[in-house]
Formats: C-alpha cells, sequence, structure tokens
C-alpha cells in the first residue's frame, strides 16, 4: 500500500478531504498565515485562507497539539484536510529547497517508505548542507552506507543467496529506527 492511498484512507476515515499537493497551488495569502518553520516542524502545508478559517493539509490530521499551535499562529480557525506525508515534506522542499532540516526529513521519509534510493540522495543533501557541528552527521552517514548496501544487494541478481543466519541481510527496519532515533535527538 502507497503512502498516498494510506492518506486516502486516512481521510476518508476521519470524514475529512483528501489532497492532492502536487495538483493544489498554494497562495500567498495562505503560506503567510503559518510561518515556514512552523509548518515544516507540525507537517502541514496551508492551503486558503476563508474569511476566519484557515485550511491546512496535514499528514496526521489528529495532531491535536499541531493544531493548535497553528490556530494560535495563524489567528484563524483550522480547518484540517489530510495528504501524504510525502507530499507535505515535497512542499516543504519546495519552499526552502536547500534547507538540510528539509533534506533530512525526506530522506527519513523515503527510508520510512522503502524507497532507498531516494533516500540515500537526501541524506547525502543533507550532508553536503549541514554545518560541520550539527548532530545527527555521524547516524546520517552510517544509514547512508547500510542503504547502500541493500541497494547493491537488491541491484545484484547473479550474487549467490545470503548464508543464513548472516548479519548482513537482517531487516533494515531495526537499523531505520535506530539511524533515524539518533538524528532526531
Amino acid at each position: 500500500m502507497t503512502a498516498d492511498a494510506v492518506s486516502e484512507a486516512l481521510a476518508r476515515q476521519s470524514g475529512i478531504e483528501h489532497v492532492d499537493l502536487e495538483q493544489t497551488e498554494i497562495p500567498p495569502e495562505a503560506a503567510a498565515r503559518v510561518p515556514e518553520d512552523l509548518a515544516r516542524w507540525v507537517g502541514c502545508v496551508p492551503l486558503s485562507v476563508d474569511g476566519e478559517t484557515i485550511i491546512v493539509a496535514m499528514h496526521n490530521p489528529a495532531d491535536i497539539v499541531a493544531i493548535d499551535e497553528i490556530q494560535r499562529h495563524a489567528e484563524r480557525f483550522v480547518t484540517v484536510a489530510c495528504a501524504s506525508q510525502r507530499q507535505i515534506l515535497t512542499q516543504a522542499q519546495r519552499a526552502a529547497p536547500d534547507g538540510p532540516e528539509v533534506r533530512l526529513n525526506l530522506g527519513i521519509a523515503n527510508d520510512q517508505v522503502g524507497d532507498h534510493e531516494c533516500a540515500v540522495y537526501h541524506y547525502q543533501r543533507f550532508l553536503l548542507l549541514a554545518r560541520t557541528d550539527d548532530s545527527g552527521r555521524e547516524a546520517v552517514d552510517l544509514r547512508i552506507q547500510e542503504l547502500s548496501g541493500l541497494s547493491v544487494r537488491s541491484h545484484a541478481s547473479d550474487a549467490p543467496p545470503p548464508a543464513a543466519g548472516d548479519p548482513a541481510e537482517e531487516p533494515a527496519a531495526a537499523t531505520t529506527t535506530v539511524a533515524t532515533d539518533t538524528i532526531l535527538e
């Protein structure tokens, strides 16, 4: 199941609108109501302002703390629509295409959905853009090495099958959690 399909199902279950952010133009008056750093922090994209209401897309429409924070900053009542986390992060990337935090979040999001090649690309961009003293650099570098190894193994169709109990063939999910937890601290 894709991230978009999960997002659509969540919207249906919650009784709210699902939006495709790839097909949505963000009006400047909506973007001006939610500071860029807040939008990235809570994972939202402002869609429109209608009188005393601002409509935002979120990947987690049940995040009451985020909704309250948006409402406080926007000084408007918040109506939530649902969008996939990947699309929300892509919109954040468009707003700040070379911000290291955006690249790190895009890397983590792609890592979590299993798109390892895209995750490695964004992690590498993070390393290029981040300051040398940014926390998480070491964990990101380690995760790039892990994912690169997974990518090489998945493309090696003529490679012999791994030996039973080979630690290199253990599932990557556990290391992903460790790496992203370390990065986000």
